[in-house]
């Protein structure tokens, strides 16, 4: 299972490189990651990622917020 793992964080560091940002709905639809936020979470001790709250509905039509992650680029580290 681990080798799952390491392939979903891969497909969303290039989708987030490529794209410039991405949502938990998206992963799971994407590549089938039903933990966005702790891929994100991993990801973010080499990467820069901001998330961004909006405001939508959810499929029964009430308000709920979403986070929207958004990459800002590779940490660099000074030596």
């Amino acid at each position: 299972m681990k080798h799952r793992e390491n392939t979903q964080v891969i497909d969303i560091l290039n989708h987030l490189q490529k794209q410039g940002r991405i949502t938990s709905i998206e992963c799971i639809e994407l590549y089938g990651c039903t933990r966005a936020s702790s891929v994100i979470m991993n990801l973010r001790k080499d990467h820069i990622i901001e998330t961004e709250m909006k405001k939508g509905e959810n499929r029964h039509g009430n308000p709920c917020r979403y986070g929207v992650y958004i990459y800002q680029g590779k940490i660099t580290k000074t030596p």
